[in-house]
């Protein structure tokens, strides 16, 4: 489908289905496609789950939790020279937060490697 063939089925404003076509596409739930002789952007949905389910972990998971490591160090520096009243309990909860981190790091890559993914 084009852009203008979305909208008017859909009824929405361009910016809507701008907005939700870029969710789609950074998703993986929709490809861009070409038609000979067509200058359009052309849409197509994708249809096999195991790429919407390798998608997914990429782009809501994997990516955010690589972005993270570097966020759980910054807040556990700027803790450590805190005079935060609840340091103490700041600290453990940090700490618990980490150890689920390290966890989830581990564990993503052999869910993606189950899926077939060559991303793990």
């Amino acid at each position: 489908m084009a852009f203008a063939d979305v909208a008017a089925s859909l009824a929405l404003s361009n910016g809507s289905v701008s907005q939700g076509l870029r969710f789609l596409r950074e998703f993986g739930a929709i490809k861009v496609v070409s038609v000979a002789g067509d200058r359009r952007e052309l849409f197509a949905a994708e249809t096999e789950l195991r790429r919407l389910l390798v998608s997914a972990l990429q782009t809501r998971l994997r990516e955010p939790l690589e972005s993270g490591s570097a966020r759980l160090k910054a807040l556990k520096k700027q803790l450590r020279s805190s005079s935060e009243p609840d340091r103490t309990f700041l600290n453990q909860r940090l700490d618990s937060l980490q150890t689920w981190h390290r966890k989830a790091l581990l564990i993503l890559p052999l869910v993606q490697r189950f899926l077939g993914s060559d991303r793990g």
